[in-house]
């Protein structure tokens, strides 16, 4: 699962335990600061990866993402058409898209 703009690693942490050791669960933030403190946060966790990145270049292959979730991130985002359009990409085939979860505007993708 793919957490966009995880920040601190605050919804990163319940999103590992729920996948559990073997699960994935990725965050991208374009923050180092707050890769760092997500890096903290999830240590100890070795099924969870931290990657530099934004949501309108998200840094992974087609197709790889069962889930997604971004809280409070598209409101900030000037080329939403492009985030949503990367959101997709990276989604595997018959996903689909909630915008209704979190708080703002959030998408939560799932299989």
């Amino acid at each position: 699962m793919l957490d966009i703009g995880s920040g601190p690693g605050h919804l990163l942490v319940p999103i590992a335990e729920a996948v559990g050791p073997t699960g994935a669960a990725h965050g991208v933030d374009p923050s180092p600061a707050m890769n760092a403190l997500a890096a903290a946060r999830t240590d100890g966790m070795p099924w969870v990866r931290i990657d530099d990145g934004d949501a309108v270049a998200l840094p992974y292959a087609d197709g790889v993402f069962d889930a997604a979730v971004s809280t409070q991130v598209y409101e900030y985002v000037a080329e939403i058409a492009v985030a949503l359009g990367e959101l997709r990409r990276v989604l595997r085939s018959g996903a689909g898209v909630d915008p209704r979860h979190g708080c703002g505007f959030a998408g939560v993708a799932h299989r």
